[in-house]
Formats: structure tokens, sequence, C-alpha cells
């Protein structure tokens, strides 16, 4: 072979991946899906099908080889998923599939895990707001504002959702502060006190210390304190041992607009949000009153029924959410479930607005 044979030989052995193709090297990694392996190609016959038009080759036994790889790599998978990957050997590319596998399990049971531990609510911490130097004899919620009257005369709003919760401080009441009740809207507070007299404050200037109202027409404790569901300006009022009367102010003139002596003490009263009714309940009395739960007929005030046998008396009462059920809180320790005011009737005339949020039968949301 002379030097020019030698040069061509030369030249078209650089040119030709042939030594890849025919190395008896096995390649034991799997190739890309973009860039395969390419001992698995025939890049001599490629070349010569782009480069000459008019030879037609017949197709070898590498060609027929490669093709059956090129099937294999697009049979389906473990997931049933079919896909092109071209891979220098099939026990590698069974491994590789395997731990691509068990890798995913492994990623959905942390998953799995996260989602249950998060399914699980996290239970905060019993707070204690501190504040007053005496007994806390009322609280009252507004929102995320919880108010508490003591028996060191002060009036305390707490903000709960900061952690210096205290918001104002009022000190006006001469004795304690033995009642507290938020309006429906929530911009006006009623505290009553031992010493007899009757508060009415605005949430906005309750910082000042600066009172809406005072009423001193009670003669003993306000405890009892009720705001109108209907009238939002209407507030009712309850007085002790003493006083023995419920009244009716209108806090926007300033004015008591009735009084009914009960001949009882009352701790408690609740406004029929179904009905224009307003229902009281007893104490301490001087008559047979005592120790019972009087329903009266708003705004004339004529005794609608007598419920209750309670043998000692009623230290307080309470409402449901749906203006339902009643409860009444005993000396005896026991609490008593009454059915009195009952859900609206059909043709019932109500003022209210908040007739279809209240009532059960009603309401969508429980």
């Amino acid at each position: 072979m002379d030097q020019s044979d030698k040069l061509r030989l030369l030249q078209s052995y650089w040119y030709s991946p042939r030594r890849l193709h025919d190395s008896p090297t096995r390649y034991d990694f799997p190739g890309d899906r973009f860039l395969p392996n390419r001992s698995l190609m025939d890049l001599d016959r490629a070349h010569t099908l782009l480069t000459n038009k008019t030879t037609d080759f017949k197709s070898s036994k590498c060609n027929e080889v490669y093709q059956q790889k090129l099937i294999e790599s697009q049979s389906l998978n473990s997931e049933g998923k079919r896909i092109m990957v071209f891979r220098g050997s099939s026990k590698s590319s069974t491994k590789s599939i395997r731990f691509v596998d068990e890798l995913r399990q492994q990623m959905a049971a942390i998953s799995d895990n996260k989602s249950k531990q998060a399914a699980y609510r996290s239970i905060p911490k019993i707070r204690s707001l501190q504040g007053h130097s005496g007994r806390i004899a009322s609280t009252a919620w507004n929102g995320h504002i919880l108010t508490s009257g003591s028996r060191d005369k002060s009036i305390i709003n707490h903000d709960i959702r900061a952690r210096n919760h205290l918001a104002s401080c009022i000190k006006k009441h001469s004795d304690e502060v033995c009642g507290l009740k938020w309006s429906n809207e929530g911009d006006r507070l009623a505290s009553g006190g031992s010493e007899k007299q009757l508060y009415i404050w605005e949430a906005s200037k309750m910082s000042s210390s600066k009172f809406l109202h005072r009423f001193t027409d009670h003669c003993a404790a306000v405890k009892a304190l009720a705001w109108c569901p209907y009238q939002h300006n209407v507030l009712a009022s309850g007085g002790g041992w003493n006083d023995r009367c419920i009244r009716i102010w209108n806090t926007q003139k300033g004015i008591c607009i009735h009084s009914i002596e009960t001949k009882a003490q009352i701790p408690g009263l609740e406004w029929n949000r179904h009905h224009r009714e307003i229902l009281s309940s007893h104490g301490y009395s001087t008559g047979e009153d005592q120790n019972k739960l009087c329903l009266w007929k708003y705004p004339s005030m004529t005794k609608v029924g007598e419920f209750g046998n309670h043998e000692p008396r009623i230290i307080n009462l309470c409402q449901s959410p749906d203006g339902v059920t009643v409860v009444s809180a005993v000396a005896d320790e026991t609490l008593r479930f009454w059915d009195v005011f009952g859900p609206p009737t059909t043709g019932t005339s109500m003022a209210s607005d908040l007739q279809g949020l209240f009532s059960s039968r009603n309401s969508l949301i429980r």
C-alpha cells in the first residue's frame, strides 16, 4: 500500500465513527433521550444516506439490531407509559427505572405523611389576661375585643390579637362592675354597677373614658342588660332586690321610655328574636314571682306567662345562638333549658333583619 492509499484510509477512518460501532467495548450506561448512545447507531450508513442520492443500500445486520433496540426503547415502561429512551444495556435500564419508581414511592409517602400531620389541629396554650386587681364579675365579647368588669371598679378592653392585650381601661363606676353588654352592632357598651348606676359608652370614645349617658333611676345593683335586636337604640335593664324593676331605655335620646315593677330581683334579661317579647329571670321576691321566668309583651310590657319551678334563686340567664332555647343557671348548681321563644311562625310581623340568620329552621348555617 503506497503512501496515498494510507492517507485515504486514514482520512476515511478519521471521519467515520466505525471504531465506536465496531468496538468490542460494551457501554453500561443509558443514553440521553435527545443525545443517545452513539455505540448503538450505524453512523456510516446514516452519513452515506445523507450524502449519496443515487445508490440504494440494503439494510444491514447492524441496522436491524438498531431498529430492534429502537422498538424496545419505545415499549411501555413499568407505569404503562410509552417513552422513547436510548439505552446501552437493558439490565441497567431496568435498574434505573426501578430506582426512579422507588424514589417516586418514597416522595408520595412523605407527601401523605405531611398531609396527615397537617390534618391535626394544633391546640394553642390556655392564655391569661392580667389587669384587674379584684374579682371579675362580668364579661362581654365584641369581635376580637373581650371586655371585663371587676370589683376593682374598672372596665378593661382586651385585644386578644395582640401580645400587649390592654386596649383601654375605664374607671368611672364607684363600685363593682356587675353587668356588661355590647350592642348588636358593636358600637355601644352598657355597663351596670353595684352602686345602682348604668353607663352607656361609645366604642370609638372609650379610650377617653367619656360616657355617652349615665342613668341613675335604678335603686339597686344593675346586672341584667339586654339590647333590643330590632331597635338598635333600645336597651333593657333590670334592678336588684331593692329595685325589682325592668326599665326600657332610648339610648339615642338618653331617656327611660318604660318601667315595670316585677316584685322580684332581676338577674337576667333576654329578648325574643322572633317575636316582640322579652324574658326576665327572677331571684329573691316579696311575692309569688320568686325564682321564676316571666315573659313580657313588648312594648306594652304586659305579662304573657310564667315558667319554672326553681327552688333556689336564678343567678343568670342565657339564650342559644339560634334564638330558640333559653338556659337558666340556678343556685342549686343546675342548668335548666327552656323552649320559651320557639321558632318564628309564618305570617308573624317581625321588624328584625336578623330573623333569617338566627332561626334554626330558616338558616342554612348552624
